[in-house]
Order: C-alpha cells, then sequence, then structure tokens
C-alpha cells in the first residue's frame, strides 16, 4: 500500500510527477519493512543511559525501589475501621455474635425435633 496515491495535477506544488512520488513512496515503505538493526548507519556503539533517581533517569542495576520510594503503603499494613470507607456500616448491618449463637441453638433444636442432623 503507498503511503500516498499521488495525482498529476496543476495543484501540486511539486516539480515531481505523481509516477515519481509514488515511486518514492513505495521505496520507503520497501525500505522500512527489510530495514534490520544491523542496516543502520552511524549509529553509535553503545546507548549509555543517564543513571541516576531523576523521572527520566536508568535506575542502577542494584537499585531498588520501596513502598515508601513510589507513595505506597508497605505490604504488611493495618487500618483502623474508619480509614476504611464504609467499613462501620456494613458492621452495623451485621448480626452480633450472641444473636448468631441463639439461631445456631434453635436450629440444632429444631432439626433434633424433627430426627435431622
Amino acid at each position: 500500500m503507498a503511503l500516498n496515491d499521488w495525482q498529476d495535477g496543476t495543484e501540486g506544488g511539486t516539480p515531481l510527477s505523481a509516477e515519481r512520488l509514488n515511486e518514492r513512496d513505495a521505496a520507503i515503505e520497501s525500505a522500512a519493512s527489510t530495514a534490520t538493526w544491523g542496516s543502520v548507519a552511524n549509529k553509535p556503539s553503545t546507548f549509555a543511559p543517564k543513571i541516576g533517581t531523576g523521572a527520566t533517569d536508568a535506575a542502577a542495576g542494584n537499585h531498588t525501589h520501596t513502598a515508601a520510594d513510589v507513595g505506597a503503603a508497605p505490604a504488611s499494613h493495618t487500618h483502623t475501621v474508619a480509614q476504611v470507607s464504609g467499613l462501620q456500616a456494613a458492621l452495623d448491618g451485621k448480626a452480633s455474635t450472641s444473636v448468631t449463637a441463639d439461631l445456631e441453638t434453635r436450629l440444632a433444636a429444631l432439626e433434633a425435633a424433627a430426627g435431622g442432623a
């Protein structure tokens, strides 16, 4: 597929013909699809990154980030109930352990009376 579909005309603003421009586009596409790293001319032999701590710097090979370095909490940490959105309301809607124990006792009695488990 050509980069452009050039057409001869009076408004092209170029001394090249549409045929020549289409040939140029085809050559560019062909070169781009077959280029290899080895065929790139005048490239430096190494690309030394800037080692540092800035946002665009590379980190040294022995560098590690702590949770605090990136603004995160440590993997092991705690929160109070008040620090967890909606937790207190969810807990308030749960049955108390005494209610749960009473229901379990009643269920066991009903099952026993019915000859169940």
